[in-house]
């Protein structure tokens, strides 16, 4: 895998039209994009447009979609998402004379977010075991979901979390893709993803080239995340285990930390499989007008939220009536101008 990291999108998407002018040694087949939602693939078949003159033989995907059609993962999977779970669990509740759609969904919701973000936890209630996300003894008051997580498996099969375990353990060559695999797969604006999700791209980057083009919002807490980074992560991955970068303006420690939580997995996934990462860098113009691209130019952290504000307009400029009296005034600039009066008036006002 190879993974892009820049400070904007409009930099990660001249990164990603570098990678698209190599042509492949078969110009027609289509390239293959992952994106996070439908705005981001609006703006970056904009973006490569006007980069290249025009943007076409491109198919966009999402991640669950792309890896669900690549590892054929509709016959392996799907009973256990919220759809089919939701009436599996009223089913159960049911039988225990409860009759709580409502609640059955939301108990659904959570138990197939559990398969994404919590596969190691809830692998353990499969084998009998009461633990929670760290592994550790699960409260009294939980130890009805571990209960009912081994009463739907009795009904529906194994979970879904099962399967992704025994895709990311085989070998490339051991699954069966479905029909031909594109010839790259290039990621696009994802700052974070699930682990099994990204535990398939790491298989599926033995078999083709995946590069990752993924947006941070501070280059040096980047940095901080980069150099953190001394061997492959062992789940479950703690967070009081891994320091956080301090520094920086506080919004971004107030704010950032799903985005840095995101970037280690992240990262994880490439260097463990010796990938290749390429930092941000910001242009520096020197002296001689040259470009020096080793230096990183960062704001103090007192001085970015005000910078920030001197660039947003007055809040009346941005009301219809706001900016009709701006047009009206610099289309007659002395049309607002009181009268000069004479001393005599600005006395007798001044005396009443």
């Amino acid at each position: 895998m190879h993974l892009v990291v820049a400070n904007d999108l409009e930099t990660l998407a001249d990164r990603l039209v570098d990678r698209l002018s190599e042509v492949p040694d078969d110009p027609f087949l289509p390239e293959t994009i992952v994106v996070p939602g439908d705005g981001v693939r609006s703006w970056l078949t904009h973006a490569i447009a006007l980069r290249l003159g025009i943007c076409s033989n491109i198919q966009f995907s999402y991640p669950a979609r792309f890896l669900k059609d690549t590892f054929s993962l509709e016959s392996k999977m799907g009973t256990w998402e919220t759809g089919p779970l939701t009436w599996a669990v009223h089913a159960i509740q049911k039988e225990g004379g409860v009759d709580d759609l409502m609640r059955a969904r939301a108990i659904a919701d959570v138990f197939d977010r559990y398969i994404l973000y919590r596969p190691h936890m809830v692998r353990r209630w499969s084998d009998g075991e009461d633990v929670d996300g760290s592994l550790q003894t699960l409260a009294d008051h939980h130890l009805w979901q571990p209960e009912l997580w081994r009463q739907l498996e009795a009904r529906l099969g194994r979970s879904d979390a099962r399967a992704y375990e025994q895709l990311t353990n085989a070998s490339a060559d051991e699954i069966s893709f479905t029909g031909s695999i594109p010839p790259r797969v290039s990621i696009f604006g994802l700052t974070t993803m699930p682990q099994p999700q990204l535990d398939l791209f790491r298989v599926l980057s033995t078999k083709t080239e995946v590069a990752v083009f993924a947006p941070v919002s501070s280059s040096s807490r980047w940095e901080s995340v980069r150099s953190a980074w001394r061997e492959e992560l062992r789940f479950p991955a703690l967070r009081d285990a891994h320091p956080r970068p301090t520094g920086g303006f506080r919004l971004n420690t107030v704010w950032g930390r799903t985005n840095e939580e995101g970037h280690t997995l992240l990262l994880d996934s490439v260097l463990a499989t010796s990938g290749e990462v390429e930092g941000p860098v910001n242009i520096k113009r020197d002296s001689a007008g040259g470009d020096d691209i080793t230096t990183f130019v960062e704001p103090e952290p007192e001085q970015a939220l005000p910078s920030m504000v001197e660039q947003i307009p007055a809040v009346d400029d941005l009301t219809p009536s706001g900016r009709l009296d701006s047009i009206r005034r610099e289309m007659n600039p002395d049309e607002d101008k009181e009268p000069e009066s004479s001393i005599e008036d600005r006395m007798s006002k001044f005396f009443q």
